[in-house]
């Protein structure tokens, strides 16, 4: 019955750690960035997540020209051909990472190799990004600008 059980464990960790799509990109003085390729449907069910439960959302959009030239700390960054959906952690380095890091509920990032990836940070403070779109007000604002990000992704 052990050996079962320690069996299936290293099994489950092999898995994890030859096949798992993670990768760390050095970020700034202040934090570094762990990412997570991802299901279409976690992605969804994530953001509909955060949208119902931040105060917040700061929208970014960066060409891929961009995206390419990203310092890789560990891990590999899987060769996508595709649309692509990735959840990010914000990883910080010193105090003032510690604290932003605090107002940053949740990243996730949706993009495509030859078009771009559009930013998603929730944020449980609306204090913390000057052009986050507060989420309980003014949610025609998020909703439109979403969708004309997505169109530009989708525009190839």
């Amino acid at each position: 019955m052990r050996k079962t059980i320690l069996l299936t464990l290293i099994l489950l960790f092999l898995t994890t750690v030859l096949f798992g799509q993670t990768w760390t990109v050095e970020g700034n003085e202040h934090f570094d960035f762990e990412f997570r390729l991802i299901t279409q449907e976690q992605w969804l069910r994530i953001k509909t997540a955060h949208e119902t439960t931040a105060a917040g959302v700061a929208l970014q959009y960066a060409d891929s020209s961009e995206t390419s030239a990203a310092n890789i700390i560990s891990g590999t960054r899987p060769n996508i051909q595709d649309y692509y959906y990735v959840t990010a952690k914000v990883i910080p380095k010193g105090l003032l990472g510690d604290i932003a890091t605090g107002f940053i509920i949740g990243t996730l990032l949706y993009g495509h190799p030859e078009t771009g990836v559009v930013l998603l940070m929730f944020l449980n403070n609306m204090s913390i990004y000057a052009n986050a779109i507060n989420l309980r007000f003014d949610r025609e604002r998020y909703i439109q600008q979403f969708n004309q990000l997505i169109a530009l992704i989708e525009a190839n």
